[in-house]
């Protein structure tokens, strides 16, 4: 737990102002199964974009950025994805919320889930149906206060 939670920490502290995505990938050519992963986008040659691999087996990641509406003794904080934050609220932001959905590498055929994962203003999968792929996953969430 401890591996992920400096995962985490490490993922916030590099984000600011970095192209991320998850995308899958290959976890090693014996295995048949795509292992998801977490990207980050550098400038290359040309100049061309090329995905540097980050930390396999993150399947989902959600980003939220707090804005504090009150001030006094009990300040509220209301949360936005970032195409939602107001242009005149960016300097305004207090604190980042993230998700990170986590998922083993390989099945296990014994594991028939039905969780949805709430991340955000959506839950993880999209889809009528939960996934019973035989998968494990994790989700961690964590809000990082941000100094001014």
């Amino acid at each position: 737990m401890d591996k992920w939670k400096k995962l985490l920490a490490g993922l916030v502290a590099i984000a600011a102002g970095i192209v991320y995505a998850t995308h899958a990938h290959a976890a090693a050519p014996a295995v048949k199964v795509q292992a998801p992963g977490y990207y980050r986008m550098t400038l290359g040659d040309g100049p061309a974009m090329s995905a540097q691999l980050v930390a396999s087996g993150i399947e989902n990641m959600q980003v939220q950025y707090g804005v504090r509406t009150t001030t006094g003794p009990t300040p509220e904080t209301r949360y936005y994805d970032a195409s939602a934050v107001p242009a005149t609220l960016w300097t305004s932001v207090t604190s980042v919320r993230l998700w990170l959905l986590a998922r083993s590498t390989t099945p296990d055929p014994s594991n028939v889930s039905t969780a949805a994962y709430p991340m955000g203003d959506q839950t993880y999968p999209d889809r009528s149906t939960t996934p019973t792929d035989g998968f494990q996953r994790q989700l961690f969430t964590l809000v990082v206060q941000i100094r001014k």
